[in-house]
């Protein structure tokens, strides 16, 4: 379980008094970046530093410039004794080899924030003060801080740099070139959930990503979480700590997230009623001789697995269920389109058919799935994610379109827009205890857009920056798209523990 995790700097700047280093601090004439790789260009980060001692034998933390006397790091880099005098190396862009912009500096004084709690890790701030003044060039100059009141978003992109181990007891190889990521922040509600209620201070803000896979680790400690506003970079963090390096907060690693949630041909804002070929390519058809075909939807979270309704399965199906994927018409020509059989019906073990909750299941097909254009896989919400009322999102199926009309032939595959409805108010509009925890509603007020008989298992889907992210699976409702009777779906963030001891490895992509 993994949160890259740093102090935030506004409000503990006092110990080195104030600043005057705006004509200059956080430009960095040789960092174009947007996004990049793992090994940073000679002066990307000017002012990284690199603080050694004999005592570990070189190397031990990172640390940032911030006038021409004084480098910001972490205080825990200070919480052993250290015997040996400390050595700040700046311009420093590896750790072997030449490196013909680097100068080095003496330390005078390390200045501990006077509350940094070892135990708990609050106020992990601490204040070099060099023993001569640095002179500032285009590979040496001061970061920007972050002023007093500053806030930034779930999400807001960040890099965090360093050279420290490239993951847990692996060092970075020779010549040990900076290393540099993007992260984006992380809402510190989640990351207190993920790391341990009571764990994150206000003191505190988080980065990383849910799937793991780029992190700080030992020897990172002290260095920045940088952002860019406008021409500047500002720090918004030190690199304080974290559980282990690069790790998902769940069993196995995620292998989706290139791939999940990408629909190359759909292009939807708004819609009509029928989709494009290819327009949702996570869409599957559940269908069985039992049903005379088609009976339920569902949707391609990996290779190997669909996500459905539970309800799908309630009654006992005595002939062999087949899965239709890269499907468009009910009938007709499907060029795109595959079939796979179903091994295993695993139903939620706490699915309850009276109230419907827990209405979730998964099918363990017989054989993997290769992915093309029109056979994707759809992002699953993560654990924590939330729909506010009024949250655009889409429906799609092949169930009846009104309530006992069958979908005409040929039988395209249907859409539609639909937001998301407060759940106090779903619960009221469909009756006081309906709506559990683990439901989402949605649909219009006046009704006329809804899902409908053989679309249960299918999807509620959200666009979220470039992917499409599974909010939901269709459930239950009264009726179909009836005034003041919101259709209702089983909220999928609360479920990615289950699916993933489930799944077990090659886990769907959890955003």
């Amino acid at each position: 379980m993994v949160r890259f995790q740093c102090v935030a700097v506004a409000l503990l700047l006092c110990l080195q008094g104030s600043l005057s280093q705006l004509d200059v601090c956080g430009r960095a004439p040789f960092n174009t970046r947007i996004v990049g790789g793992q090994s940073s260009s000679e002066g990307g980060w000017p002012w990284q530093v690199s603080l050694q001692s004999p005592d570990y034998n070189g190397h031990f933390c990172g640390g940032t410039l911030i006038n021409k006397d004084f480098v910001l790091t972490a205080a825990h880099c200070f919480s052993s004794t250290i015997s040996s005098a400390v050595t700040v190396y700046l311009g420093k862009q590896t750790l072997t080899g030449s490196n013909p912009n680097q100068i080095t500096r003496g330390v005078t004084q390390v200045i501990v924030h006077p509350s940094y709690n070892s135990a708990t890790q609050n106020n992990d701030i601490a204040l070099l003060r060099l023993k001569s003044s640095v002179n500032f060039t285009d590979y040496i100059r001061p970061v920007c801080l972050a002023g007093q009141g500053s806030s930034f978003p779930d999400k807001t992109s960040c890099w965090i740099t360093g050279w420290g181990s490239i993951a847990s007891g692996v060092q970075l190889p020779a010549p040990g070139v900076l290393q540099e990521a993007m992260v984006p922040t992380v809402n510190t509600q989640i990351c207190d959930f993920l790391l341990g209620f009571g764990s994150i201070t206000p003191n505190m803000m988080c980065a990383g990503y849910y799937q793991g896979g780029k992190d700080t680790c030992q020897g990172d400690s002290g260095g920045p979480l940088v952002t860019k506003q406008g021409a500047v970079w500002v720090q918004a963090g030190i690199t304080s700590w974290g559980r282990g390096c690069a790790l998902s907060y769940s069993p196995g690693s995620l292998s989706q997230l290139d791939v999940c949630g990408r629909a190359p041909f759909n292009t939807r804002i708004v819609g009509g009623q029928s989709s494009s070929e290819g327009g949702w390519p996570w869409q599957v058809s559940l269908q069985s001789p039992d049903y005379n075909g088609h009976f339920c939807g569902g949707t391609l979270i990996n290779k190997d697995f669909v996500l459905t309704a539970a309800h799908c399965f309630s009654s006992t199906i005595s002939s062999a269920v087949t899965v239709y994927l890269g499907k468009q018409t009910l009938t007709g020509s499907n060029p795109n389109q595959i079939t796979r059989g179903v091994t295993q019906v695993i139903v939620h073990p706490s699915y309850n058919s009276a109230t419907q909750n827990n209405d979730i299941a998964l099918l363990r097909l017989n054989s993997s799935v290769n992915f093309t254009d029109y056979i994707r896989p759809v992002c699953l919400a993560g654990q924590g994610s939330s729909f506010p009322d009024k949250t655009s999102c889409w429906i799609t199926g092949w169930g009846s379109i009104a309530s006992g009309v069958q979908l005409p032939a040929p039988g395209v595959l249907q859409e539609a827009l639909v937001p998301t409805v407060n759940t106090q108010i779903c619960d009221f509009l469909l009756g006081f205890g309906s709506i559990t925890p683990n439901m989402m509603c949605a649909g219009y007020y006046q009704g006329g857009k809804d899902t409908c008989q053989g679309d249960s298992g299918g999807p509620l889907v959200t666009k979220q920056g470039a992917v499409w992210v599974q909010a939901g699976i269709t459930s239950w409702g009264r009726g179909c798209a009836l005034s003041y009777s919101p259709g209702v779906y089983t909220h999928v963030s609360q479920y990615q523990s289950w699916l993933s001891s489930v799944i077990g490895q090659n886990l769907p992509g959890f955003i």
